[in-house]
C-alpha cells in the first residue's frame, strides 16, 4: 500500500482482493486516514461491506455477502468514503472482481465514465421534494434528477431496493414505494438515491436523505 496521506473526500484506491478460503473475500485498499469505506455492487445494491482505514489510510474489508456475477463471472463493485453520519464524502471508485476457484481476484480496470463521453462530469444526485403516505403502507416519493434518466431508491446502505423509476423530459420523477421502510434506531427513515443512465450505469454519487412519513 502507498504511504502518502490522502486528503478526506478523495475517492478510495482499490489495492487487491483475494479469496479467504471460507466463503469470504478480503478487499484491501488505500484512502484518507481514519475514514469509513463502503463497498457496494456497482449501481447501489447489494451492499457488500464497510471498514475503517487506519492512521496511514490502509483499509481491509471482509465481504461475506455472495457476489452478484455476470455471465463471465465478473462482479463490478463501487467504493466510496462515507462520514460517520452515513453521508457519502467522496466520489466513487470502480473495480471489477473476477473470482476463480482459487487465486487472486483481478486488479481494477478504469472507472466506467458516465454517459456523455469520457470527459463528462458525474451528475448531481437525485433530490427529494416530497414523501407522502398514501395509506395502506404505501409512500409516494417525488423529486428531480437529470431528464430521461433512471432514479434508484434504496435503503441507506444500498439495500433493500424501494423503487427504480424513470424521470420525464423535465427531470421529474415519482415513485410509489410499497416495501416497508427500515427505520433507524431513533425511529427515523433514511433513503439513498442514485441516478443511472438507460444502460444501467451509475452516473451520480449516492445521496442519503431522511424522510418524514
Amino acid at each position: 500500500m502507498s504511504t502518502y496521506p490522502m486528503q478526506p473526500g478523495t475517492p478510495p484506491i482499490f489495492g487487491n482482493a483475494f479469496n479467504a478460503g471460507n466463503g469470504s473475500i478480503i478487499v484491501k485498499g488505500f484512502a484518507a486516514p481514519n475514514a469509513m469505506i463502503y463497498i457496494y455492487h456497482a449501481g447501489g445494491s447489494p451492499f457488500y461491506g464497510q471498514g475503517l482505514t487506519d492512521s496511514y489510510g490502509n483499509f481491509t474489508v471482509t465481504i461475506t455477502t455472495p457476489l452478484v456475477k455476470d455471465a463471465y463471472g465478473n462482479t463490478p463493485i463501487a467504493l466510496a468514503e462515507f462520514n460517520q453520519a452515513g453521508q457519502q464524502a467522496s466520489g466513487w471508485t470502480g473495480a471489477t472482481l473476477n473470482m476463480g476457484t482459487t487465486g487472486p481476484i483481478t486488479t481494477p480496470p478504469p472507472v466506467t465514465p458516465p454517459a456523455g463521453g469520457p470527459n463528462s462530469a458525474p451528475s448531481s444526485p437525485p433530490t427529494v421534494t416530497s414523501a407522502m403516505s398514501n395509506g395502506g403502507g404505501q409512500v409516494q416519493i417525488s423529486g428531480s434528477a437529470t431528464p430521461n434518466s433512471i432514479v434508484l431508491i434504496t435503503g441507506p446502505y444500498g439495500s433493500p431496493i424501494y423503487a427504480n423509476v424513470p424521470t420525464d423530459l423535465y427531470g421529474n420523477y415519482s415513485a410509489l414505494v410499497t416495501t416497508p421502510f427500515a427505520r433507524e434506531p431513533d425511529g427515523t427513515v433514511k433513503i439513498a438515491l442514485t441516478q443511472r443512465n438507460l444502460a444501467g450505469q451509475q452516473t451520480s454519487p449516492m445521496s442519503v436523505v431522511p424522510i418524514s412519513i
